[in-house]
């Protein structure tokens, strides 16, 4: 969160190990051992909060119950425009998470982002057995841009799980954020 108020964008997983800015890796090593190593170069946002990954990852942890390196203690979360990032030039959407084989990249036409299944991808609560490795998959739909986003006015909010993790992120982001 630091280097990214600090650069004022958001990098790609590779782009942020070449600038060694990325201070924690939170992702599971498995997943991004999966991931295609061109998708690695992407700036990748997911369409809605709360996706699967965020469940599994967030939250102070022991040791022997983080699997993968899978563990982001207290999550910060960019909040921005839909219309602003769609809006964007080179956007492009997933439909689906790109770890997984089965997603698709598409380009930036309204065609792909047709055929996005948003009731599923924003469903929440229970899902039929049958159904719910697909669910999962889609709920993790990403907005792409290569290599870097830069935050300048596109970012409506930051969101902390807590007051307590609010008053934390406050001071380090110093001027970058308003209360």
């Amino acid at each position: 969160m630091e280097s990214i108020l600090e650069t004022g964008e958001i990098l790609s997983r590779n782009e942020a190990k070449r600038r060694d800015v990325m201070a924690s890796d939170n992702a599971d090593d498995a997943v991004i051992g999966g991931t295609r190593a061109e998708y690695l170069d992407l700036v990748r946002l997911y369409f809605r909060p709360r996706t699967p990954t965020q469940y599994r990852n967030e939250g102070i942890l022991r040791a022997n119950d983080v699997v993968n390196n899978a563990h982001c203690p207290v999550p910060i979360h960019f909040v921005f425009p839909f219309e602003h990032l769609m809006s964007m030039p080179g956007v492009r959407f997933s439909n689906g998470g790109l770890c997984r084989a089965e997603s698709a990249l598409g380009d930036d036409d309204d065609d792909f982002f047709k055929t996005i299944p948003f009731t599923v991808v924003y469903k929440t609560g229970s899902m039929q057995i049958k159904t719910t490795h697909e669910c999962i998959g889609l709920r993790h739909a990403e907005v792409v841009f290569a290599k870097s986003l830069a935050l300048d006015s596109a970012i409506a909010s930051v969101l902390c799980r807590s007051s307590g993790e609010r008053d934390t992120f406050l001071p380090l982001a110093g001027g970058a954020a308003h209360s």
